[in-house]
């Protein structure tokens, strides 16, 4: 677990990028927003939940060092919670708000005493505000030229001191910033040699290699040269000088014929969509895949559509920050039994394997899938053997989880977008499970009470649905 080592001139010039009124760092007049977002695709935690505040509670007598130290010390000897404690802990005061004078505060470690809502806080927009907070106050420093001396998650001495060999450094960062312009569909490039592809600079080559120089000298000289006359020697320097201009009028007459056949346009327009990769991998147009049937019209036509237009397995088909989405791993998810029909049945799965490692750990459990209503593992023994059903309900492309607790028989409903509709569909969804399997219970599930969950993540905005879901 190494330290992680700030390069102080690097970050001092990119915190001098930010723009107070803006709330932005501005680099080569390009708006570089720093969002609740960005931090979320960094950590990869999801940009939901309550929003966490440090705070001006009592700072503890902990440091950030001795926690450090606490967590190296850990081994296999060591108990879960234990671990899982200490790591969220270091996490929060190590990471995520580490305080120039190295004390963690009580309301970090208070998180440590309820681990089963850590993700209930909204860390990314936690993070975020904490961090922008810092920035406004570099930028007024900067603005009124004091030192920034130790700041909070920065925790070397970011000092501003003018001399010779900082604003050689200084200047060496700033040329490495580059130049941002728009790029929308397509890119203009302009007429020159340079844009030659590799396929025809090579067959050029070989143009110029089957129009070989004249053999200057076809025989072999004798030695000792023999003794010529002063004329004879510049008639043969005129001969070699005539030879000479011949064939390099000969090479430029290739090469001015090569380069006007070659060349492009004046504003040669490339297709970014139509860009092959290095490697052609081909994808097939079309792909057989299990869950087809059980899709409408207008999805099979969507995902028909993006197949034929996507045709090598290294296109991408989707891009936001850091992340990337192939045309390869959508073959993988159409294709892969593991995958194919639901992908909230994945999450299922890996519970399950999670349980197979840890029995002790974890409750047995019995998962419904949604999409293809597969019952048939849910019998009289398998209900005694658990002690609960998970049950995965979409509605309008929202999902939400029945849980029954068959011990105590009872239901309880999980929504992170609270919406009456979606509880008013329970009691069909019930009903639909009891005709199915109904009998495998030891009383009437359609009976059993319902219960809302509360303190569950909600979500804000609809965008945020796939967060919420993973």
């Amino acid at each position: 677990m190494p330290r992680y080592i700030q390069n102080v001139l690097l970050v001092h010039k990119l915190l001098s990028f930010w723009d107070l009124k803006k709330q932005c760092f501005i680099i080569k007049d390009q708006k570089l927003p720093f969002t609740a977002d960005k931090v979320s695709l960094i950590l990869g935690l999801p940009n939901r939940g309550k929003h966490f505040e440090l705070g001006s509670a009592r700072i503890t007598r902990k440091l950030a060092n001795d926690i450090r130290k606490e967590v190296l010390s850990l081994d296999d000897s060591t108990p879960i919670p234990d671990v899982v404690k200490k790591f969220i802990i270091y996490l929060l005061s190590n990471l995520f708000f580490s305080l120039r004078n190295y004390r963690t505060p009580a309301s970090i470690l208070s998180i440590s005493r309820d681990v089963a809502n850590f993700l209930s806080n909204n860390w990314p927009e936690s993070i975020r505000d904490f961090l922008v907070s810092e920035f406004d106050a570099i930028a007024k420093k900067l603005s009124k030229g004091q030192p920034l001396g130790y700041m909070n998650s920065f925790v070397h001495a970011l000092i501003r001191e003018k001399d010779s060999r900082f604003e050689a450094m200084e200047k060496f960062i700033s040329e490495q910033f580059p130049t941002f312009k728009p790029l929308n569909i397509g890119y203009q490039v302009e007429s020159s040699s340079k844009t030659i592809t590799e396929e025809k600079r090579i067959e050029k080559q070989d143009e110029l290699k089957e129009a070989p120089l004249p053999d200057l000298f076809p025989n072999p000289l004798p030695d000792p040269l023999p003794e010529q006359s002063k004329v004879e020697v510049h008639h043969k320097a005129d001969v070699i000088a005539s030879t000479c201009s011949t064939s390099i009028a000969r090479r430029r007459t290739l090469t001015k014929k090569a380069v006007a056949r070659l060349a492009p346009t004046a504003t040669a327009f490339i297709q970014v969509d139509t860009i092959k990769s290095p490697e052609a991998r081909p994808a097939a147009a079309e792909i057989e895949y299990t869950g087809r049937p059980m899709i409408n019209e207008n999805m099979k036509m969507f995902i028909d559509n993006y197949l034929k237009k996507y045709f090598d397995k290294g296109n991408i088909i989707y891009s936001v920050g850091n992340v990337h989405i192939f045309r390869s791993q959508i073959d993988k998810l159409l294709t892969d039994q593991y995958l194919d029909n639901n992908h909230i049945d994945a999450f299922a799965i890996l519970l399950a394997e999670k349980n197979k490692l840890r029995p002790n750990l974890y409750q047995p459990f019995i998962h419904v899938s949604s999409l293809n209503w597969y019952v048939s593992h849910v019998s009289k023994e398998s209900v005694r053997a658990a002690n609960l059903l998970l049950m995965p309900v979409s509605y309008k492309e929202h999902w939400t989880l029945l849980v029954a607790d068959l011990k105590s028989s009872s239901w309880t409903f999980f929504d992170s977008f609270l919406n009456p509709t979606h509880k008013a569909v329970l009691p069909d969804v019930i009903n639909h499970l009891y005709e199915k399997i109904g009998d495998c219970f030891e009383s009437d599930i359609r009976t059993w009470p319902l219960t809302v969950a509360s303190g569950v993540p909600t979500q804000k905005k609809w965008l945020q649905l796939w967060d919420v879901c993973l």
